[in-house]
């Protein structure tokens, strides 16, 4: 399965949440080999460099994002993925315009994990605390998430 998570400079949210979603499969899934994700920005300036704030909010994790290049969405990765997931409902709004053939793949972190009315507030240019709280509001819902598409996976698997 191939996921795209997709926010709007792919230098905060979008980096943060790639991170948090390969921990929660590696931890939950005893094949997390099957679950390709990547991340995008609808605003994304190719190459620049993921936000000092973030990286930090990640080694709380365990996770190291300093490495993270932006990208814009390619039509490649938008095509090939099962499921697109955004920050929030404008930009799964924009994504379904942008891709009309994956609106009924595209839906936002929160309404993908079971809650509806949370969309993930951007955290660029704030503090710390800012980034974290961020950081924390995603991760459990790409925990909610990433158990919906193991059971997607066991369930492709069985067929």
């Amino acid at each position: 399965m191939r996921i795209v998570i997709v926010c709007t400079g792919n230098t905060c949210r979008s980096p943060m949440a790639l991170g948090l979603f390969r921990k929660n499969v590696n931890e939950l899934f005893s094949q997390p080999e099957l679950i390709k994700v990547s991340s995008c920005g609808l605003q994304a300036v190719r190459d620049q460099p993921v936000s000092k704030n973030a990286v930090v909010a990640m080694e709380d994790y365990g996770i190291d994002i300093s490495g993270h290049k932006a990208l814009p969405p390619e039509k490649k990765q938008i095509s090939e993925a099962d499921l697109l997931l955004t920050m929030t409902q404008s930009q799964a709004d924009k994504l379904k315009a942008m891709f009309p053939a994956k609106k009924d793949q595209t839906f936002t972190l929160g309404e993908y994990a079971g809650d509806n009315n949370m969309d993930i507030k951007d955290p660029f240019g704030a503090d710390l605390k800012t980034y974290k709280k961020c950081a924390a509001d995603m991760n459990h819902l790409l925990q909610a998430a990433a158990r919906r598409i193991i059971d997607a996976v066991h369930a492709q698997k069985s067929k």
